[in-house]
C-alpha cells in the first residue's frame, strides 16, 4: 500500500514538470533549474508586458495606462491568444473593457487569433454590463466569427436565454429606429 501511495505522490509531483517541458521544448531540468530566468518558447519574457496582460486580466486601469505611457505596445494575451479587448472581456474586467472600446473602438467587431470575437466571450460569461456597452459602441450582433457563427448561435447553443434577450431587444431597437425614419 505504501508502495503505491509513493508512486502516485511522486507522480503527481513528476508529471506537471514533465508536461510542461514537453510543451515547451525545454530541458527537463529547466523549470527547477532556472526559475528566475524564465523562458517561453526558448524567447525571454519581457517584465512590462506580461505586466500589462496582468493589468488587463485583473481590471488595473492606472497601472495599465502607466504602462502605454512608458510606452509598452501589446496587441493580444500570448496566454489566450486574444486581443486585448477581448482578454479583458474574458476576465470580466469592466474598466479595462470600456478603456479598449473608448481608445480602439475596432477591437469591438475584430476577430481574434483563437477565432472569436469580445461579444461571443461577453455572452459566455453572461456579463449583460459589459455586453451592453459592446453594443452601445457598435458590435455587430450578426457578425460571423472565424468559424462561421453569429452570437445568436453561440448563445442559444449554450442556454444563454438572458443574453439572448439582451441581443433581441437590442435589434429591436435598432429595427424600430429604421422604421420610424
Amino acid at each position: 500500500m505504501k508502495k503505491n501511495f509513493l508512486i502516485m505522490y511522486f507522480w503527481g509531483l513528476f508529471f506537471p514538470i514533465l508536461s510542461f517541458s514537453l510543451n515547451y521544448n525545454m530541458p527537463l531540468s529547466v523549470p527547477l533549474i532556472n526559475s528566475n530566468n524564465f523562458y517561453f518558447k526558448r524567447q525571454e519574457v519581457d517584465k512590462e508586458k506580461t505586466n500589462f496582460i496582468l493589468a488587463v486580466q485583473n481590471n488595473d486601469l492606472d497601472l495599465l495606462k502607466k504602462l502605454e505611457k512608458k510606452g509598452v505596445k501589446v496587441n493580444k494575451s500570448p496566454i489566450l491568444n486574444k486581443n486585448l479587448l477581448s482578454t479583458a472581456v474574458y476576465y470580466q474586467a469592466q474598466d479595462t473593457s470600456n478603456y479598449f472600446i473608448k481608445t480602439d473602438n475596432k477591437q469591438v467587431n475584430e476577430i481574434s487569433s483563437d477565432t472569436t470575437l469580445a461579444i461571443q466571450n461577453a455572452v459566455l460569461k453572461e456579463n449583460a454590463e459589459i455586453l451592453k456597452t459592446l453594443l452601445d459602441n457598435g458590435a455587430n450582433i450578426r457578425q460571423k466569427d472565424g468559424r462561421g457563427k453569429d452570437i445568436y448561435d453561440l448563445a442559444t447553443r449554450f442556454g444563454k436565454g438572458r443574453m439572448v434577450k439582451i441581443l433581441r431587444d437590442k435589434e429591436l431597437e435598432k429595427f424600430r429606429k429604421s422604421n420610424k425614419k
